[in-house]
């Protein structure tokens, strides 16, 4: 996946995915609003998950013992569970969002224990 690499455009019927570059892959999925999304993606990369009725999407982050994040994903799960939260990651009630967030346990900037 090289953002500096020329792009090209090419036409395919409405119906068709459209080509992806050198070293990308294509995503589709349905929005939480369900609208059908696509776009190339870097092969290294995965792709948006698409939730179906009764289904909530989960954001997962996994952190580093520094409170650093090394990885992300998304799945999803059924909407009266609750989604579980990475590595070196703990819930907290977040005021803001007014609901359940997952922080790293130890705060990056900081560098000492993120409490919630």
């Amino acid at each position: 996946w090289d953002f500096t690499a020329q792009s090209t455009q090419s036409c395919v019927k409405q119906d068709q995915t459209c080509p992806c570059g050198a070293n990308a892959k294509p995503c589709k999925w349905t929005d939480d609003w369900g609208y059908e999304e696509e776009y190339c993606a870097p092969q290294s990369e995965s792709c948006p998950v698409t939730c179906f009725d009764g289904q909530k999407r989960c954001y997962r982050t996994d952190f580093n013992s520094s409170g650093y994040p090394e990885s992300e994903s998304e799945s999803c799960v059924p909407e009266a569970q609750s989604c579980q939260c990475g590595t070196h990651s703990q819930t907290c009630y977040d005021p803001w969002f007014e609901g359940e967030v997952c922080y790293p346990m130890w705060d990056f900037w900081s560098n000492q224990k993120f409490t919630c």
